[in-house]
């Protein structure tokens, strides 16, 4: 059997019950808390700075075998990555046996593609 439940937004205003009452406090609570954009007088300049723009497109590409085995061949040797106690010395032994799998589960969660 289903219960109709009504939901309802308690307010130093009262109580709001319909969805545009509910809609109204919630853009007032965030409003207040959370501001809204100012117009800055001043900003930085990053010439001036150093600051040098950087191509970042690189950290949007699957991983590569290489990246992954540098990586794994970076670590020490009796060292665990992960909570399932297979050591880096276990993933440079067998490398070249689990190598796809390997790729394959890391590039499944850059994708977030399990």
């Amino acid at each position: 059997m289903r219960k109709n439940y009504i939901c309802c937004l308690h307010t130093n205003g009262g109580v709001a019950i319909t969805h545009n009452d509910k809609q109204k406090v919630l853009e007032d609570y965030f409003s207040d808390h959370l501001g809204t954009m100012v117009q800055r007088p001043r900003t930085f300049d990053w010439n001036v700075l150093g600051y040098v723009s950087r191509d970042l497109s690189m950290l949007e590409v699957p991983f590569t075998q290489d990246e992954i085995k540098e990586t794994i061949n970076s670590m020490p040797f009796d060292k665990a990555p992960g909570p399932d106690g297979f050591t880096c010395g276990f993933f440079k032994k067998c490398w070249e046996i689990i190598k796809e799998d390997v790729t394959e589960a890391m590039n499944s969660m850059f994708m977030l593609n399990p």
